[in-house]
């Protein structure tokens, strides 16, 4: 039985990179409740009006955005935040390097976006708090698998994020066979309880919402900050405490190999009113450093086996 959706259609001559600009939003590879592919996005998720999913699709110089469930008219009425039409790529100044404008040539398509859903956002960044992004994609299947619901709409196997009422009956001691951690799971349950106030952060200036979000236990910098680039669409907001990001940073803008927050921040200072996005287009056309030593194996969850 087809299900009917809700359509717009927006023109962008072509100019977005669908799949790179959402990269970073989803939970890793096989994230219940995200789809990425090249020139196509489905994400389910709850809106004020209820739950729904949509899709993003190119059609050649156009997105067609189609929604589906309760909250579609919701979705619609932002739709041209979710492909990033409302923040096109900014002009560099007059000093920037060889290097910033050849990844900003390379990255032309990304786009940030702006989901204006903070708390499913939020969930992702907690599980990616103290672990490797496998072991927190792996995380994020199993709670949104065990706990919550499949999301209307004609997408098979598409799940909703969790609800704000899933997180405030959270039992960490239960979550561990989950892959989740004692603290993280902690932290979620925090999340549930302030729901509404970290939700009304989408109406606030970007500095008043990112010191709202580190008030709520469990919430720090690196959290506020990576919220800040990857939903919220902010322009200038820099990551700090990432464990591979100054390094990443560095090398793609002076062939360092190692750096720290102070550096990174230095390297970067140039480029302020749009550091977030400089880093947006390092992450998506930028090159690795070389590795420093062998990737760890990914922890084995407890009463599981290997």
């Amino acid at each position: 039985m087809a299900v009917a959706g809700e359509r717009q259609i927006l023109e962008d001559n072509g100019a977005i990179d669908l799949r790179a600009s959402w990269v970073p939003i989803a939970a890793g590879f096989g994230d219940p409740t995200t789809v990425i592919a090249p020139d196509r996005v489905v994400r389910a998720t709850r809106t004020p009006q209820g739950p729904a999913s949509f899709e993003l699709r190119r059609d050649g110089t156009r997105i067609v955005v189609e929604a589906f469930g309760p909250g579609a008219d919701w979705v619609l009425e932002r739709a041209a935040d979710l492909v990033g039409l409302t923040s096109p790529p900014p002009p560099l100044p007059d000093h920037a390097s060889e290097r910033i404008h050849g990844l900003r040539a390379a990255a032309a398509g990304v786009r940030l976006v702006r989901t204006h859903r903070i708390v499913e956002a939020l969930v992702v960044l907690v599980l990616q708090q103290l672990v490797r992004g496998k072991e927190a994609g792996r995380a994020h299947r199993n709670l949104v698998s065990a706990i919550s619901e499949p999301a209307p709409g004609p997408f098979d196997g598409l799940m909703l994020p969790l609800a704000s009422d899933q997180l405030r009956t959270l039992r960490p001691g239960a979550l561990i066979a989950h892959g989740v951690l004692r603290k993280q799971a902690v932290t979620l349950r925090e999340l549930g309880f302030h729901a509404a106030t970290l939700e009304a952060c989408t109406e606030l200036p970007l500095a008043d919402a990112e010191q709202r979000l580190q008030r709520v236990r469990g919430l720090g910098p690196w959290t506020a900050g990576s919220l800040m680039v990857r939903v919220m669409g902010a322009a200038d907001a820099v990551i700090v405490g990432d464990y591979h990001l100054p390094a990443f940073v560095a090398y793609n803008l002076s062939g360092e190999t190692r750096a720290d927050d102070a550096r990174m921040l230095e390297l970067l200072e140039p480029y302020r009113g749009l550091r977030g996005w400089a880093t947006r287009w390092i992450g998506a056309a930028g090159k690795s450093p070389p590795r420093r030593g062998p990737h760890r194996s990914m922890r084995q969850i407890p009463g599981r086996p290997r």
